[in-house]
């Protein structure tokens, strides 16, 4: 097969699959199906596909797309993918970035409102990205490059912080709950090494204070993992 064939093959591929996200008819486990199928080539070394990842990139910037539900049939893989394709991008290099900035603010607002929601199995993913990727840095100028998330303007952190303090106090007794817990902890550790101490100290620390002074153990004992994951972060 030649190399024309091959471009010809990933153009095929990409068209029909992402033709079945875009599809807002579809289910969200099709949709989302439709997307794992293209990351799952990049990830395999398909570099014909690659070629398409700013069109991606292009999808994770639409607030139609990132505003998707997440209680129902099929929005738990849905936005598994959906946080799979970031990191899809971020592993293949700043180069694949569209939009800059603003598709990083996308980025940034969508993850900390699935830290936020509802769902523990989503919560739970989001953390585990923020964790995996916080120290992921990119090209802001000509010889400069700073983490992701620093990019963002205005900045997500007080959002972000308290979100994920939120997120350590368990809430129930259950092993999603408690990989939550963990995961959550794992985020505060690797964000409080990308942002100034004094940033994260500014929102963490009244926080912290009203926790470890609260008549709830659960609170006192996610204020406890907090500051633990704060030192480590921070070092």
């Amino acid at each position: 097969m030649s190399a024309g064939d091959l471009e010809r093959a990933a153009k095929d591929l990409f068209g029909r699959c992402m033709a079945k996200f875009d599809d807002a008819a579809l289910s969200m486990d099709f949709r989302a199906f439709s997307l794992s199928i293209v990351t799952s080539q990049i990830r395999q070394g398909n570099v014909a596909v690659r070629a398409y990842l700013p069109e991606i990139c292009r999808r994770l910037e639409d607030p139609a797309v990132l505003a998707q539900p997440v209680t129902g049939t099929g929005a738990v893989e849905f936005h598994r993918q959906i946080v799979d394709a970031v990191g899809v991008v971020f592993d293949s290099g700043s180069e694949n970035y569209s939009g800059g900035g603003d598709w990083l603010a996308s980025v940034v607002r969508y993850l900390v409102d699935l830290v936020s929601c509802r769902d523990v199995e989503i919560a739970s993913r989001a953390c585990q990205f923020l964790a995996d990727y916080s120290g992921v840095s990119v090209n802001v100028g000509a010889s400069s490059r700073r983490q992701w998330m620093t990019v963002v303007k205005p900045s997500p952190l007080p959002k972000l912080l308290t979100a994920l303090m939120d997120r350590m106090i368990l809430r129930e007794d259950t092993s999603s709950a408690d990989t939550l817990c963990r995961r959550s902890a794992d985020a505060l550790e690797s964000i409080a090494g990308v942002y100034p101490v004094e940033q994260v100290c500014a929102t963490c620390i009244p926080l912290l204070e009203t926790r470890i002074e609260s008549d709830s153990w659960w609170e006192k004992e996610a204020a406890i993992r907090a500051i633990g994951a704060l030192t480590n972060g921070g070092q």
